[in-house]
């Protein structure tokens, strides 16, 4: 992990969880392509990964 914040990762956090909400607010009702199910997936992933680093930063600080 590099230098980043804490307020950067909430930061990037919060960016991610808009972008997801929008990824899923687009899909369609039927026939989801599989590119699409793959972005999803990734941004979650993406997701719990920030989770871990703030979690692991704000531990490591005291928070």
């Amino acid at each position: 992990m590099d230098n980043e914040s804490l307020a950067e990762l909430q930061a990037r956090l919060s960016e991610r969880r808009t972008e997801l909400e929008e990824m899923k607010a687009s899909l369609p009702a039927h026939t989801i392509r599989p590119h699409q199910m793959i972005r999803i997936e990734e941004t979650e992933d993406d997701i719990r990964e920030l989770e871990r680093q703030i979690a692991e930063l704000a531990a490591g600080s005291g928070e």
